[in-house]
């Protein structure tokens, strides 16, 4: 029976952390930056190892950056409407 490349585990915290940055008011802008690290780190150990996950690692860095840009537009709310 083949062996199964395995899912590069930053990969998938990536999007996972991409995600959660669009729901978690000003505590996202850390998790858009955590998600954005692990998804380089992620593309460059699935390029050097041959693991599996390069879509996530994607996914992650697209959702992370979209993230950060909701938290962006979170936080010039709240400082437009309790200024």
């Amino acid at each position: 029976m083949a062996k199964r490349a395995i899912t590069n585990g930053k990969a998938q915290a990536s999007l996972m952390l991409g995600v959660l940055s669009f729901f978690l008011p000003f505590i996202g802008i850390i998790l858009a930056a955590v998600g954005m690290i692990f998804s380089k780190q992620g593309t460059q150990e699935i390029r050097r190892s041959r693991e599996r996950g390069e879509g996530l690692a994607k996914a992650g860095s697209i959702t992370s950056i979209a993230g950060l840009c909701v938290q962006l537009f979170y936080v010039i709310g709240f400082t437009v409407f309790y200024a």
